[in-house]
């Protein structure tokens, strides 16, 4: 259920669809054919773009929550969830959400790169990673001028650092983790492994970006001196 919700929720594309209600133009035929904010961006222009980022990083937070409200707020759990196995099934959204926003139902299995997904999750879930997340992209992105590497950079470590986290909270620093993390989800292997498959979804959909930067091909940004 918490995979499908997030799937679908995350199939619908703002960039397509307000490319094709306000522009009558559909990004994935212009720029890098892409159904994601920053092509939107480079179509539509950077106000545009930074309202499709958001609204993609909205549908995995609305996604999650959505899950994680009828788990345990509703008979759900009692009936259902306790009685199975200790496991937060809601984590599994989010995967959905970013494999909804990178193979959208609605676009012939076509779609974004999976980035605002893997941010919303992010933003929606601890603020203390929201600010290690942007840290890192924003360092990566003025260093190397690389949208696709930075995004990359800021996945991985993000995983790397649930990993600490939820290590602390396992490990006698419950108090440490749920500050650093939020105080209505708290960090576990779970998250991690959610991460992990968000990382691998993520990484799988810039393969194009991977091969352009390694041939010295990627097209770099020109705002950020």
């Amino acid at each position: 259920m918490a995979l499908a919700v997030g799937y679908f929720i995350g199939s619908v594309s703002f960039s397509v669809l307000i490319g094709k209600i306000f522009f009558h133009k559909d990004p994935r035929d212009y720029g890098s054919h892409n159904a994601g904010g920053t092509n939107a961006g480079r179509i539509y222009g950077k106000k545009v773009g930074l309202i499709v980022i958001i609204l993609d990083m909205l549908k995995a937070i609305l996604a999650t929550y959505i899950v994680w409200m009828i788990i345990y707020l509703t008979p759900i759990y009692e009936e259902v969830v306790a009685p199975a196995i200790d496991f937060d099934y809601y984590w599994l959204t989010p995967v959905g959400a970013c494999l909804g926003h990178c193979f959208s139902i609605f676009l012939h299995f076509r779609g974004g790169k999976a980035v605002s997904c893997y941010a919303g999750t992010i933003v929606g879930c601890s603020w203390f990673m929201t600010i290690i997340g942007a840290i890192l992209f924003f360092v990566t992105l003025k260093m190397r001028k690389f949208v696709s590497l930075a995004s990359i950079t800021a996945s991985v470590g993000l995983f790397l650092l649930a990993i600490l986290m939820a290590c602390l909270y396992e490990n006698g620093y419950p108090q440490i983790a749920i500050l650093m993390n939020g105080l209505l989800i708290a960090p576990s292997y779970e998250m991690i492994g959610a991460l992990f498959l968000m990382t691998i979804i993520l990484v799988l959909a810039h393969h194009t970006n991977i091969k352009r930067l390694h041939d010295g091909d990627e097209n770099k940004i020109k705002w950020m001196k």
